[in-house]
């Protein structure tokens, strides 16, 4: 089968939709089906060809849209917008033609989804909508024609693929309160983890102790706001502890300097980018992983965590609960609570014994099934066959 993945973002970003697309392809490529990845994007720096790990990767350019501000501004994207649409159109199907695309993947709800959706209705595309990110979660955060305008486009975008696929029941229910008529084309299939890879210790990047978060610096999804005033409230009771806080994005200087309003940036570590080999180490060196999300679809670093053998605190918020069991491989606590955060830190840096049972726990959730990259590839292929009865 030849499959286009239609990325909202790829390598070298770095982030769990990007390590699910190129897991997915690498495992797609084993059983000698041909991939390449299209990505929508808006930073032209990046070339608009190259091969990442042995997989063709295109790029088009588009505006940042839509509507993403207000007044003028917004006007102006959207003209932007139009004015490229025949360019879009045309390298969209040709590199559908020139690939002999049988299945289009689009992974994520976002700018993506959009312009496939658009194209849909001039190239005859059957594509398969993957929700992985945040999708229809950022809708209370919207305001006004605004959040009624995204709405809209989510119903459309939704109705029209021949099939919708969900990291988690919690995102897909989310989904299906927007339209329920879509229920019927529908599928579960849950991300996975390499747990081979968190094997072998290398020397730590990080001198131990301390305690670990890590994510994309998006406020006030991920919640990194949260773990900083918990972790002031545990150095303010004499724990002896350090954090790292690893990532990158538009809000890292904005946590930088709540640090330092909190007067903890001696006692947090804000490890920036994190290359995969080196996320690896901070998990396996660290005490504990710490999940502070306000809203989270799934939470691929939580199974990391766990293939390193290391107990998880994570909020009790969208796909989480369906990875981590409270009690048996981690902690949850309730959302947006600094006081429930911290009572589950303290919790874990005064019991070892229980740290370590639910580490152990965690690393044997792992290595069943249910969260294999070659069973979850398996499932996709399915959904990929499938998608054709829909249309």
């Amino acid at each position: 089968m030849n499959i286009c993945i239609v990325a909202h973002s790829y390598l070298p970003d770095l982030g769990g939709s990007e390590e699910v697309i190129k897991r997915l392809s690498r495992e797609f490529r084993k059983k000698s089906h041909k991939v390449i990845i299209l990505v929508f994007t808006t930073r032209k720096e990046l070339p608009a060809f190259e091969l990442v790990d042995g997989v063709p990767v295109y790029r088009l350019a588009v505006p940042f849209l839509i509507l993403f501000h207000d007044g003028l501004h917004g006007v102006s994207e959207v003209s932007r917008l139009c004015s490229r649409l025949p360019f879009l159109l045309r390298s969209f199907k040709r590199l559908m033609d020139e690939n002999h695309i049988e299945a289009v993947n689009v992974q994520f709800c976002g700018v993506n989804a959009f312009c496939t959706w658009l194209f849909s209705f001039f190239y005859p595309c059957r594509y398969i909508l993957t929700l992985q990110g945040f999708s229809m979660q950022v809708f209370p955060y919207l305001k006004g024609i605004k959040r009624r305008l995204y709405q809209a486009l989510f119903r459309r975008i939704l109705l029209r693929a021949s099939c919708i696929t969900s990291c988690s029941q919690a995102l897909l229910n989310d989904a299906l309160a927007h339209i329920p008529s879509a229920t019927p084309k529908t599928k579960i299939i849950p991300n996975g983890v390499e747990a081979g890879e968190f094997e072998n210790k290398g020397k730590p990047l990080v001198d131990p102790p301390y305690i670990l978060c890590l994510g994309r610096m998006h406020a006030p999804f991920k919640g990194f706001d949260l773990a900083l005033m918990a972790f002031k409230d545990i150095l303010d009771q004499g724990y002896d502890i350090r954090f790292v806080i690893a990532g990158e994005g538009e809000a890292l200087k904005e946590y930088e300097e709540l640090a330092q309003l909190l007067r903890i940036s001696n006692r947090v570590i804000f490890y920036g980018r994190t290359e995969r080999a080196h996320a690896i180490n901070l998990f396996q060196h660290c005490q504990f992983f710490v999940m502070p999300s306000r809203i989270e679809p799934f939470g691929i670093v939580n199974l990391e965590a766990m293939a390193a053998g290391k107990a998880v605190i994570a909020a009790r918020t969208g796909g989480i609960p369906e990875i981590v069991e409270d009690g048996t491989d981690g902690l949850l606590f309730t959302p947006c609570d600094v006081n429930s955060l911290c009572a589950a830190i303290k919790t874990l840096l005064d019991d070892k014994d229980l740290r370590q049972r639910l580490g152990r726990n965690g690393s044997e959730k792992v290595k069943s099934d249910t969260f294999n990259w070659e069973k979850a590839a398996e499932k996709y292929l399915d959904a990929y066959r499938l998608a054709r009865l829909w249309r």
